[in-house]
C-alpha cells in the first residue's frame, strides 16, 4: 500500500471512533446524569470500542477480543475479599469524598462539574470501591462501583436501605445531639425528612454537598447549619459495616 492509501485508510479509521469519542466528551461534560444519558454513555463507550478494535488486522482483532474477555471476566467473577480487604476501604471514601469538596451544588449531578448531596455520596463509595476492588482484587467492590453508577439513588432511598446497599445504625433529635460515639468515618445521615445526605468524616465532622451555600463543604457538629438542627437517621454502607465483612450480621445499634 502507498502513502496515499495509507493515509486514506488512517482517515477511515479515524472517522470511525471520533464521532463516539466527542459525543463521550460533550455528554461527560454535563453534569447531570439519568438512565437515558447512562445508557447512551455506554452505547457510545462501546462503539468507541468497536471502532478502536476494527483498525486491527483480523488476527489481531480476535486475541484482543480475546484477551479484554478475559480480563472482564476475571475481574467481575472474582470472589469477596471480606474484612481484611475493607479495612482501608474507610479511608479510600473519606479520601474520594475529600476531592470533592468545594465542587459546586448542581441538582442531579454527580462529577467535579457540578454535584447533589445523593450524588457526592454515591460518588464517593463508587470511587473508593473501584479503586479498592482494583488493588486488592475485590470482585464484590469491582461489582459494587458499576452498579452504584447505574442505580441512581435519593437520600431517602438510602435511608430506607434501597437495594441493600445500607443498613441502620441509630436515629437522633439532630446531628448537634448525636451521639458521635456511635458512628463510624463513611457512615450516611439523612435529614430534612429524607430530602438530604450527609456522610461522617471522623471527629464530629461532616461532608455534604449542601444547596444552600451551593457547594461541598465540610462542617463539624455542633453546627448552625440548619442540617444539623432537625432529626436524622444514620445509616451504614454494607461495605463498611464491620460485622458483615466478618461473616456476623450487619450492626443495627
Amino acid at each position: 500500500m502507498n502513502l496515499m492509501g495509507k493515509t486514506s485508510a488512517a482517515r477511515r479509521r479515524v472517522s470511525l471512533w471520533a464521532p463516539p469519542v466527542l459525543l463521550l466528551i460533550i455528554i461527560f461534560a454535563v453534569p447531570v446524569t439519568n438512565s437515558k444519558i447512562k445508557l447512551l454513555q455506554v452505547a457510545l463507550l462501546a462503539a468507541t470500542l468497536f471502532a478502536w478494535l476494527a483498525a486491527f488486522r483480523p488476527k489481531a482483532r480476535l486475541v484482543t477480543i480475546g484477551i479484554l474477555t478475559m480480563v472482564v471476566a476475571l475481574l467481575f467473577l472474582l470472589p469477596a475479599r471480606g474484612v481484611v480487604s475493607r479495612q482501608s476501604l474507610v479511608a479510600a471514601n473519606t479520601h474520594a469524598l475529600l476531592r470533592y469538596e468545594g465542587t459546586t451544588y448542581w441538582w442531579g449531578g454527580e462529577s467535579r462539574i457540578g454535584i447533589d448531596c445523593s450524588g457526592l455520596i454515591r460518588r464517593g463509595m463508587i470511587d473508593a470501591a473501584l479503586r479498592e476492588g482494583l488493588l486488592k482484587f475485590d470482585g464484590e467492590l469491582l461489582r459494587a462501583a458499576p452498579d452504584l453508577w447505574w442505580h441512581d439513588t435519593s437520600a431517602r432511598s438510602l435511608g430506607e436501605g434501597y437495594r441493600g446497599y445500607t443498613a441502620p445504625v441509630t436515629t437522633a433529635k439532630s446531628l448537634n445531639e448525636l451521639d458521635h460515639s456511635l458512628v463510624r468515618p463513611g457512615d450516611l445521615a439523612i435529614a430534612g425528612h429524607g430530602s438530604h445526605i450527609l456522610a461522617y468524616l471522623g471527629d464530629n465532622k461532616w461532608i455534604q454537598a449542601d444547596p444552600t451555600a451551593n457547594e461541598v463543604i465540610v462542617e463539624k457538629a455542633p453546627s448552625e447549619n440548619w442540617w444539623f438542627k432537625g432529626k436524622v437517621t444514620i445509616v451504614r454502607w454494607k461495605w463498611l459495616d464491620p460485622a458483615r465483612t466478618s461473616g456476623r450480621e450487619p450492626s443495627t445499634k
